[in-house]
């Protein structure tokens, strides 16, 4: 399903937004079953609506999945780049 749906993530996600994968754990390591990431051009991006009729399809059919998963949580992270760290902290 998410082979068949990946071009509709990639292609039809909301403005500055952009579908970097989903990994599932292996062998019953890790807290969740599976995760999703995605990227965001900048906090703005939060705002920018929910993708296109198709991609809310999608989204649709994949939380009906995420459902029945083990437990989620949200993540909000910025690289190191991105970070500003005051020196002595």
């Amino acid at each position: 399903w998410l082979k068949k749906n990946d071009k509709v993530f990639r292609e039809h996600s909301p403005d500055g937004q952009t579908y970097l994968g989903t990994w599932f754990t292996v062998q019953g390591f890790g807290e969740y079953d599976v995760e999703s990431r995605w990227e965001l051009n900048d906090y703005a991006a939060l705002g920018a609506g929910f993708g296109d009729d198709e991609f809310q399809a999608v989204m649709s059919e994949w939380n009906e999945y995420a459902d029945d998963a083990r437990p989620q949580q949200t993540v909000l992270m910025k690289s190191e780049d991105d970070v500003r760290i005051p020196e002595g902290s």
